[in-house]
This record gives structure tokens, sequence and C-alpha cells, in this order.
């Protein structure tokens, strides 16, 4: 069995959100929570936060964080994300129907549903799995409504792995959420980074084993494409259909 950790990090400006994580096996984590834990307590931490750790010295970054990520690539099947510009999904898609498709939490879970569920070639692609979120301050409504969604349409296959809907937990009291955090924040930073023209910003993130990583990112573009997608496919309808999203989403790859 799989189980996936999650969280989130925005950026305003530029605009960018982003849903990541990484996934493994009960045994894996239970191998990097006692990694992790030993680390922390190795340099004098209580719990790790990257927002906190952004603030530290570039010297104190460069002596822990390649070490940290190093304990993450070391000990989980794969990481993803899925990036998207929020702006451009409340202009495009708000109001559209009577969903939440707008909304960052429900568009970037659904589709990391999507991409998890239909890659066989994934390592684990065929166990069950089970997705675990930092507690998110008032969204759980929109993932779970994704979950729901996704599994209302979605093939009997990709429903079989599926073993309950997403728990919330804080990142006290499970370590792999730390490790959530960690992915998140450095991909929307690094993201932030390169629009901005700075391309070093990844310069301290090395590791002896190269963490495998599914993605998907959405702009503007991408987004307009969809929205014309989901008019065209529900003009042939009576009523919305779900199943829309699930196909507007599973057709463009990565």
């Amino acid at each position: 069995m799989l189980q996936a950790y999650v969280d989130d990090s925005a950026n305003t400006d530029p605009p960018i959100f982003v849903l990541a994580g990484c996934a493994a096996t009960v045994d894996q984590w239970s191998t990097f929570s006692e990694q992790w834990d030993h680390a922390l307590r190795g340099m004098h931490l209580k719990a790790f936060k990257m927002s906190e750790a952004n603030q530290w010295s570039f010297e104190r970054k460069q002596l822990i964080l390649p070490y940290l990520y190093r304990v993450i690539c070391n000990n989980v099947k794969f990481g993803f994300h899925v990036i998207v510009d929020p702006v451009a999904l409340k202009k495009e898609l708000s109001g559209l129907f009577d969903i939440n498709v707008s909304t960052p939490y429900y568009f970037c879970f659904f589709r990391t549903l999507i991409k998890i569920l239909s890659r066989d070639e994934l390592p684990g692609g065929e166990d069950k799995i089970e997705f675990i979120f930092d507690e998110q301050r008032g969204e759980e409504k929109y993932i779970r409504q994704a979950w729901d969604d996704f599994f209302d349409c979605a093939p009997i296959k990709a429903k079989q792995r599926l073993i309950a809907q997403p728990q919330f937990r804080t990142d006290d009291e499970l370590l792999p959420l730390q490790a959530a955090d960690f992915r998140s924040w450095w991909t929307r930073h690094n993201l932030s980074e390169a629009i901005k023209g700075n391309f070093e910003s990844d310069i301290i993130m090395k590791a002896d084993k190269p963490l495998l990583i599914m993605q998907s990112i959405w702009n503007r573009d991408r987004i307009i494409d969809f929205k014309n997608f989901l008019i065209n496919y529900n003009a042939t309808r009576i009523g919305f259909s779900i199943s829309s999203i699930f196909f507007g989403l599973s057709r463009n790859e990565d």
C-alpha cells in the first residue's frame, strides 16, 4: 500500500499555486520518519517548516537543506506536483458550471488523482493508495469534493486503488507531511524565481539519488483550452456532466 502525503504553497506575485507531495510504502515512511527525526534532533530542530528555514542564512541552508532533501529522495518512491495559475483559473472557470473546478485545491487534487492513478509505470503503480493532507484551514471541502467527483467517473481499476477519503492531519503529528511541506514550498519557490530570471535558486538542492517526479503544469493558455473543452463537451448534453472534468483533465498529458 502507498501513502501519499500532500501540502500546498502559493504566491501572489507571480500568481502560482502548487499542490505537491511524495508517495511511499508504509515501511518506507517509517524509515523516513526515523531518519528525519534523527536529523532534526542532530540539528537541534523541534520540527521543520520550509517557510521558517527560508529565513536561515545561506550558509545554514547549504548545511541542512541538502541533507534533509537526501533523506526524502532515499526513502520515497516518487514525488508529484501540480502547478496552476490561480488567477487565470478563477477568471476563466469561475461561474462556468455549478462546481468547484475554479478553486485551486479542487483542480489540482483532481489532476493529481488522474496523474497518479493512470500511470501504471510509476513505482507501486498498481498498489492501493491513500492520501494524507496537511490541514488546510477551510479548504478541506474542495479536496473532498474532488475526491468524490473523481470516484464517481473514474475507471473501475482506478477506484479499486483508492482506500478511503483523504485524511487531514498536522505535520507535528506526521513527519512525512514535513517532506510534503518541503517539496511544495521548494517547487513553488523555484518556479517563482525562474519567472523572475533567477535560475540559481536550486543550487543547494542536490541528491545522490534523483527523485522521480510526476508533474503537471497549467498556465493560462492550457486553462483556456480546458475551458473550451468543458463548454463543447457539455453543450451536447442536458445538464452538466462531471465526467467532462475527468476527460478534460485526462486528455492532455504533460
